[in-house]
């Protein structure tokens, strides 16, 4: 079925179609003189059918897709006193950053879980940040204690 017949539901007749006659003519001028009207309401519950059809495909195809994204999407659960990195959403904007900038900022500590998926920060300097955090620019932050005992050692 084509997006023509999906639209108008008629297939498409062409001007080259006209001059040389085909089959789809000869078929349309016996309708004419046979009652066009059954005809073509025939027709239109025809393609109600096939949109039916197509809307119900388009959403299976939708559901296969969501169920697909959401098998590798995670969320994360925060609680108070989670050390969390912070995306630097203002680094990617404009392209203003460098290759090698980063793109997480922190760490910081949860201090108060706000509703809607938003949170309090704190760095660790004890300074609050102005603005909450949506939990969605929010990651865990990963931290081995002992790749940090070898960087003490290396600054000692």
């Amino acid at each position: 079925m084509s997006p023509y017949e999906l639209v108008y539901g008629k297939e498409v007749l062409l001007p080259i179609s006209m001059e040389n006659p085909t089959l789809q003519l000869l078929k349309s001028i016996e309708v004419e003189q046979n009652g066009a009207m059954e005809v073509r309401l025939a027709e239109l519950l025809e393609v109600q059918e096939s949109r039916e059809k197509v809307h119900n495909a388009m959403n299976n195809r939708q559901q296969i897709a969501k169920i697909w994204f959401d098998r590798k999407r995670s969320n994360p659960i925060f609680k108070q006193g989670d050390l969390v990195l912070k995306y630097n959403k203002h680094a990617t904007k404009l392209r203003q950053r460098e290759k090698f900038d980063a793109l997480w900022e922190g760490p910081s500590h949860i201090i108060n879980c706000k509703q809607h998926y938003s949170f309090e920060l704190e760095n660790l300097e004890a300074n609050v940040l102005k603005i909450p955090s949506n939990g969605m620019h929010l990651k865990h932050l990963n931290y081995f204690p002992c790749i940090c005992l070898a960087v003490n050692i290396v600054n000692l």
